[in-house]
C-alpha cells in the first residue's frame, strides 16, 4: 500500500481554499461597505472569525483526505482507495489500461508534485481517466508509469 507525500497537502488545500477565500472576502467588502453593526460587535469580525473557521475546516479535511489516500500495485490490477466522507474503492484492471498519463499543473509544479492519470478502454468520456492518483513526486510518478505500463505489457502475454 502506497501513500501520498505530506506535499499533497499543499495543492488539495489550496486549490480548496480559494473559493472561500473570495467568496468570504467579498463577504467581508460588502459588510464593511455597509457598516452594519449589531450592538457592540462589528459583524466584520464575526465574518472573519467564520473565514478563519472555514479555513481550519478546510485544513483539516486536505490533511484527511490526503493522509486516506492509497493506492497498490496488486498482481492483476491497480487498486485505489480515497474520500473522507465518502470512501471510493476502484481496481483497474491492467488488461484494460491504455494511458498512463502525467500531469503537472502549476501549483504541483511550484512543489514537485505531479498527478497519474490512468485511461482505460472503458473511460467514457475522450480525455476522461479511470483512476487518478494526485500529489506524488516527479521521480516517483515516472517511475510508477512506468512499473503501470510494465504490467500492462506483462498483462498482454
Amino acid at each position: 500500500m502506497r501513500k501520498l507525500p505530506d506535499k499533497a497537502i499543499f495543492t488539495n488545500f489550496t486549490g480548496s481554499i480559494i473559493t472561500s477565500i473570495i467568496f468570504v472576502l467579498f463577504v467581508i467588502f460588502v459588510m464593511s461597505g455597509l457598516r452594519i453593526q449589531s450592538g457592540k460587535a462589528d459583524l466584520t469580525l464575526w465574518f472573519f472569525l467564520i473565514f478563519l473557521l472555514m479555513v481550519g475546516l478546510i485544513l483539516g479535511y486536505a490533511i484527511a483526505w490526503v493522509r486516506l489516500f492509497t493506492y497498490t500495485l496488486d498482481e492483476n490490477e491497480i487498486t485505489i482507495e480515497h474520500g473522507v466522507i465518502n470512501k471510493s474503492y476502484d481496481a483497474i484492471s491492467y488488461s484494460r489500461i491504455q494511458n498512463v498519463g502525467l500531469e503537472r499543473g502549476l501549483l504541483e509544479r511550484m512543489v514537485g508534485l505531479t498527478t497519474v492519470d490512468i485511461q482505460t478502454a472503458g473511460s467514457s468520456v475522450h480525455g476522461s481517466t479511470e483512476g487518478r492518483i494526485p500529489g506524488i513526486t516527479k521521480q516517483s510518478a515516472e517511475k510508477l508509469r512506468e512499473e503501470i505500463m510494465e504490467r500492462v505489457r506483462d498483462s498482454e502475454n
